[in-house]
């Protein structure tokens, strides 16, 4: 080792922590509420998944049966209604259950 390897660790060092600080931002910022922010925005992304299922599903449903019975397009207007309940429920489900673990 030579006489400059400690002086230049230490250099590595400080620039390492100044680099961390800009990524994270100072101790007390605001980013640290993004772990919360980022569960609220996954939570309305599912909510809005489920509903978007739901309708598919039940007019998925809908037209395979009218195609199958021949009888375009009511099955696939009811699975689609049928569908959106669902899908609802589901919200209000999953929107309780988020409101009882910030309790």
């Amino acid at each position: 080792m030579t006489e400059k390897d400690p002086e230049r660790l230490k250099e590595f060092e400080a620039r390492l922590k100044s680099a961390r600080e800009r990524i994270k931002g100072p101790p007390g910022s605001d980013m640290q509420n993004a772990p919360g922010d980022s569960k609220m925005a996954a939570a309305g992304l599912r909510m809005s998944l489920e509903l978007v299922v739901g309708i598919v599903f039940g007019l998925g449903l809908g037209w395979t049966l009218d195609h199958w019975l021949g009888t375009k397009p009511w099955f696939m207007i009811i699975f689609m209604f049928l569908g959106l309940g669902g899908g609802i429920a589901n919200i209000l489900r999953f929107a309780r259950t988020l409101q009882n673990d910030q309790k």
